[in-house]
């Protein structure tokens, strides 16, 4: 063979061990989950006159766009009855977010549902990704 022909040669056997090495990587590396981006530890809740006070502790790893929606229901004998919802936009959630503690349901819900029923109460808050590989997270706090 020429040295012309062997260093094609050279050149196609490199181009081909890298391209099943970069294979190899991708197959092999984790899809990210929501968790790498973005955690929500605990919210917990208290009455506040009509309304309720809440602390979220979370955690931002990474920035990344997320809506948030919060329902407000209440259990009854044949279920939980949905006695609110409010839909936030999209925003970014940055790691250096610092979110205030406590915030008041309006607050939470945009002003949406700033009055919290009489009697046992559920709220539920859903973050979800606009990125449609994460799951959403969601997570309930119960006042009484």
């Amino acid at each position: 063979m020429s040295a012309v022909a062997d260093t094609v040669f050279a050149m196609m056997v490199a181009a081909g061990v890298t391209g099943l090495a970069v294979d190899s990587m991708v197959k092999v590396a984790p899809k990210p989950v929501t968790a790498d981006f973005f955690e929500v530890l605990e919210i917990k809740a208290e009455r506040a006159g009509s309304g309720a006070l809440l602390w979220i502790d979370r955690d931002i790893h990474r920035a990344v766009y997320m809506t948030a929606s919060v329902r407000v229901m209440q259990p009854t004998r044949r279920g939980v009855e949905q006695v609110c919802i409010a839909d936030g936009p999209t925003i970014l959630y940055r790691p250096e977010a610092v979110m205030p503690q406590p915030v008041d349901l309006g607050w939470w819900t945009w002003g949406h549902c700033p009055i919290l029923p009489d009697g046992r109460t559920v709220i539920e808050t859903t973050w979800t990704p606009r990125d449609g590989s994460l799951e959403p997270v969601t997570k309930q706090v119960v006042v009484e």
